[in-house]
């Protein structure tokens, strides 16, 4: 069990962890969201992989964290210390 909320700098490391290591899914929303921005499932694992974590929220029961690059964002909620499931994605 993670204890959360985790700082912006440990949300980062734990994402790339999960990313490289662990297991991540797509929810139903991220998946409509990013058919209707024209974006991948890789843009997304590319953002959280390589973008900056910006926002840390409390919404709909879980942590949410906000990775954002120059040119697009993806949200993700992590499940444990091994999963984690991208929420919403948009480009700027």
């Amino acid at each position: 069990m993670l204890d959360e909320p985790l700082s912006q700098v440990d949300a980062r490391q734990l994402a790339r962890k999960i990313l490289a290591e662990g297991d991540y899914w797509f929810s139903r929303h991220a998946e409509q969201r990013m058919t209707q921005r024209g974006m991948s499932q890789i843009d997304c694992v590319n953002v959280v992989r390589g973008g900056r974590c910006t926002e840390i929220d409390f919404e709909k029961g879980s942590w949410r964290y906000r990775f954002e690059t120059p040119r697009m964002a993806a949200v993700v909620a992590f499940l444990d210390e091994n999963s984690l499931t991208v929420v919403s994605a948009w480009r700027k």
